[in-house]
């Protein structure tokens, strides 16, 4: 899946199955993140199976390069089980959640 701007000041990626496809895009989406991109983002987790510690660290450096810039991560779509992973490690109160891409929208709108 690749990186869309939903608008000049909203990225959207929906994570691919597969832990190491997850790696790649979130690395990609803190690059762009990173740079002089100053916008909010959503990440949709509709294909996630399950979440390992290098893409929790690449959400964590995605918080914190928005969180500087003052925008918004939201994670939408995120099934029960991956959810429990942040609750269980500490970091469900550090990301801000959502049910679905419309209400994520609705979130940074």
């Amino acid at each position: 899946m690749a990186i869309q701007n939903l608008t000049d000041e909203l990225l959207y990626l929906e994570l691919p199955k597969g832990s190491f496809h997850i790696r790649q895009e979130l690395e990609e989406l803190n690059q762009r993140a990173g740079g002089t991109n100053d916008c909010d983002v959503i990440v949709d987790f509709a294909n996630v199976e399950v979440l390992i510690s290098v893409n929790i660290s690449n959400l964590l450096i995605l918080r914190k390069q928005l969180e500087e810039q003052t925008r918004k991560l939201i994670l939408c779509n995120v099934s029960r089980m991956t959810k429990t992973i942040f609750e269980v490690s500490g970091l469900s109160e550090m990301f801000k959640f959502a049910e679905n891409k419309d209400s994520a929208m609705q979130t940074v709108s």
